[in-house]
């Protein structure tokens, strides 16, 4: 059974939460707060052991703002060297 640490901004509605556990115990914890969509919008893995960074994606699922994103680094970095391979996009 995973142990949670939370930290938040309620106002702006963003917040941290550290998961404590075992492996998998974190992985289904993030898996279920990634399916609880739209109440929470996204989980993005901030730091983890490479067993857990191997089986999920950090960023998890962009959903529509994968195509604005993906607009807004051509803009901006049109070569693509600025943060590569360090963003969601």
């Amino acid at each position: 059974q995973p142990t949670w640490v939370v930290t938040g901004r309620a106002a702006i509605g963003a917040g941290y939460l550290r998961i404590a556990g075992d492996v998998d115990a974190q992985i289904r914890a993030i898996v279920q707060l990634r399916a609880a969509a739209p109440a929470i919008q996204h989980v993005v893995i901030l730091r983890a052991p490479l067993a857990i960074k191997s089986r999920l994606d950090v960023w998890g699922d962009l959903g529509d703002a994968a195509i604005v994103l993906h607009a807004l680094k051509r803009a901006m970095d049109p070569v693509g060297i600025l943060g590569a391979g360090r963003g969601p996009v």
